[in-house]
């Protein structure tokens, strides 16, 4: 079975280089085989490389990821767990060194998003004693919204 370097991205962690099978690769962010193409998972490319991300994942009130600038004044919000990798004729293929590292940089540190009223802060989480902490209210929030 053929196998692909990509990268993996997950609510509150930092980026992960894969190998994996495509099948692999689809099962971690819920693509079953035969689902089409933006049925089930959203596609967003940058030239080669493409991201995707579970379509339903906001309706199974998974945490947002990342927060990605698709273009200077655009950008999206993806929720739940999503991969990079390249796509060319033949279908998905391995990222470049040069890309791995690019993107390891780019999503290396979780984002925390909070709504306050109307509008919507995202935060770079920087250590583990800060991801310590944003676990810790996000508990001590579902406790007393469970309690009311």
């Amino acid at each position: 079975m053929e196998t692909i370097k990509y990268i993996r991205v997950e609510p509150n962690h930092a980026a992960q280089i894969m190998v994996s099978s495509i099948t692999d690769m689809n099962a971690m962010i819920g693509i079953r085989p035969g689902d089409i193409l933006g049925d089930n998972f959203t596609k967003y490319a940058f030239g080669n490389q493409i991201i995707l991300s579970n379509k339903k994942a906001g309706e199974f009130d998974l945490p947002f990821n990342r927060y990605v600038r698709l273009a200077p004044d655009q950008f999206v919000l993806i929720p739940g767990s999503f991969v990079i990798l390249n796509e060319n004729e033949n279908g998905y293929c391995s990222l470049t060194q040069e890309e791995i590292n690019f993107y390891m940089t780019t999503f290396m540190r979780p984002h925390k998003f909070i709504v306050i009223g109307s509008k919507l802060f995202i935060f770079e989480i920087r250590s583990e004693t800060e991801m310590n902490l944003i676990r810790a209210l996000d508990i001590q929030q579902k406790d007393q919204s469970e309690n009311e």
